[in-house]
């Protein structure tokens, strides 16, 4: 499964600065369902946007392990092999 970006008209834009700034509390507004598309000028670099356990292991192919890491307060989350991507920049 490739993740594709949120298709619905229903999201806010975020400067990155503000996003930097504001992390905290958009992290409190996505856990609430929203969706946030981060920019950089104007343009869109990112999407913030509510993830299920169903979600991960469709996208990530595996789940998180809670039990064998040790963090703060027992939440913690490894990174995933991320795979080499190929950028092919268009004609000019």
């Amino acid at each position: 499964m490739t993740n594709q970006l949120n298709t619905s008209p229903e999201f806010h834009t975020v400067d990155i600065n503000n996003f930097s700034r504001d992390l905290t509390k958009l992290l409190k507004r996505v856990k609430a369902g929203e969706t946030f598309i981060i920019t950089e000028y104007s343009n869109p670099i990112a999407e913030f946007q509510p993830l299920t356990a169903k979600d991960f292991v469709e996208i990530y192919g595996t789940v998180i392990e809670d039990a064998d890491q040790k963090s703060i307060r027992g939440c913690s989350i490894s990174s995933p092999e991320v795979p080499e991507i190929t950028v092919e920049s268009p004609g000019v």
